[in-house]
Parts: C-alpha cells; sequence; structure tokens
C-alpha cells in the first residue's frame, strides 16, 4: 500500500514585510517535501498561505494518481486541471507569467491567463503542475508540483523558448562563440588550457 502524500506546511512571516514560504508536495510516496520562497513583497495573510498550498497539494496528489502508468501526458493534464480548479478558488487577482506555454500551445494555465476570485491582491504567478513528468510516468521519485507567487511584475517575463549554451571554466573564458561550429570551440577551449583535442576513434589528434 503506498504512503499517503505529504501535507504542506505553510510558513507565515513573524513580521510585515518577512519572506513568506509555502511547501511544495511531490506526487510521490517517500519523497521529501520542499518548500520554494515566494517574492511577495506584502506580508501573506495565514489562510492566503494555506490555499496555496492546497493548491501544489491538489496538483500533486492528481499526478499521484497516473504514478507508474507509462502516460506522463495524461498525468500533466490531470494536475494542471487539478491545479486550475484550486488557484480559481483563491482570493487574488492572478495572472500566470510562467506557465505550461504560450496562449496558442497550452488549453490552461497559458502565459496571460487570469486566474483566482478576481477579488484578492494583484498577483502574479509562475507554475508547474508536474515538474518531472517523465519520472511521474516511469514511477519515479523527486518529481515536483510548484508554484511561485510575487507582486505584480515580480517575476522576470521569460518567453516559453529552448536555448542553446555553452558552459567553460574560467580559465576558458571569452574562447566560446555559439555561431563557431562546436570542433573550433573545442579547439579554443583547449588552446586556452594548453591541452590537445584528441578524437576518440583511435585517430590522430585533431
Amino acid at each position: 500500500m503506498p504512503n499517503e502524500a505529504f501535507m504542506p506546511h505553510p510558513v507565515v512571516p513573524k513580521r510585515a514585510g518577512a519572506t513568506p514560504h509555502t511547501s511544495i508536495i511531490p506526487p510521490f510516496p517517500c519523497a521529501t517535501l520542499r518548500a520554494i520562497p515566494y517574492c511577495l513583497e506584502f506580508a501573506m495573510r495565514r489562510e492566503l498561505a494555506i490555499e496555496f498550498s492546497r493548491v501544489t497539494e491538489s496538483a500533486a496528489l492528481a499526478g499521484y494518481k497516473w504514478l507508474g502508468r507509462g502516460d506522463k501526458n495524461t498525468a500533466d493534464g490531470a494536475a494542471v486541471n487539478a491545479m486550475r480548479i484550486m488557484l480559481n478558488q483563491v482570493n487574488i487577482d492572478g495572472t500566470i507569467v510562467i506557465g505550461e506555454g504560450e496562449i496558442d500551445e497550452a488549453p490552461m494555465l497559458y502565459i496571460g491567463e487570469k486566474v483566482g476570485t478576481g477579488r484578492g491582491d494583484a498577483v502574479d504567478i509562475a507554475v508547474d503542475p508536474i515538474e518531472g513528468t517523465r519520472m511521474t510516468a516511469m514511477g519515479q521519485a523527486n518529481a515536483l508540483a510548484v508554484l511561485a507567487v510575487g507582486d505584480k511584475g515580480c517575476f522576470l517575463n521569460a518567453p516559453d523558448m529552448y536555448m542553446e549554451k555553452l558552459i567553460v571554466g574560467p580559465g576558458a573564458k571569452g574562447t566560446i562563440d555559439l555561431n563557431l561550429p562546436l570542433a573550433d570551440n573545442l579547439r579554443n577551449v583547449a588552446a586556452a588550457l594548453g591541452q590537445t583535442v584528441e578524437r576518440t576513434d583511435g585517430n590522430d589528434s585533431g
């Protein structure tokens, strides 16, 4: 019999202006309860902190039902739907700024979607109903249901995209260029480090 999902324990700030936190629930048994900090500048009311914890809890429990069943899309869809339903019951005037994608790519929790009852504080929200859909489908641990809330304009407005990245140590600083072929970058890094590039197929150095 699987272990029960963890119940969140919201942390309420002790003074006005303190940075509040809320617990994030992994949708898996025997996983570690984790916390994601908020960047809210206003003091969080205790009941609102509890509501946000219920939002992540609902997403985690919805995803948990699909643990190990090999269907990451259905698991993600269940978590998205559960999170959206709960968010729309919270007394906030919320806007999704980081979510499931652009408006034409995601039916729910898309960037720009309004959530909440509209009667509370104006906030920006970043969500990932399941961070680790593949792990969920395969029955593995360490996936998370994630929610972060901040004052209007608090979050970086980052479009939904993937980036190409090359990372080197300080000894090769300034030697790489994304516009160059990989082989050229390798040679440049090797030269900066006083090394040579060798082929792994047994041929001579390149």
